[in-house]
């Protein structure tokens, strides 16, 4: 008998990728930094006169890190959203199926319903 494989599921898929774009924002962070840091210790960098600068190089860094892992959250959590509406639109339907009325052959009550209503 065979096993079946199962995977994993797509929100898990994608809150587990916004957790490691957000390691990876920190990191960099850390990184940018240091690498400032040390600029400024060898004294080829003063912060006070090149304000911008330092701002920029922050944000080119960490901003598409940070992006990317909004953007994961917001498709796992997108993916979860769906996943409940369509259970409870199928719990919903399903309930709809069990409480609807069979059709019953009511020629009768349809041929003078229609002679009453003939113009």
């Amino acid at each position: 008998m065979k096993k079946r494989q199962t995977y994993p599921k797509p929100e898990y898929l994608f809150y587990a990728a916004a957790s490691f774009m957000l390691i990876a924002l920190l990191l960099n962070l850390y990184n940018i930094h240091q690498y400032i840091n040390s600029l400024v210790q060898a004294k080829q960098l003063v912060i006070a006169q090149q304000l911008v600068k330092v701002i920029i190089a922050y944000l080119e860094v960490t901003f598409p890190y940070a992006f990317y892992a909004m953007s994961l959250f917001g498709f796992g959590y997108i993916t979860t959203h769906f996943k409940k509406s369509d259970e409870f639109s199928a719990e919903k339907h399903d309930s709809i199926k069990k409480t609807s009325h069979p059709i019953e052959d009511d020629d009768e009550d349809i041929d003078a319903f229609l002679l009453e209503n003939r113009k």
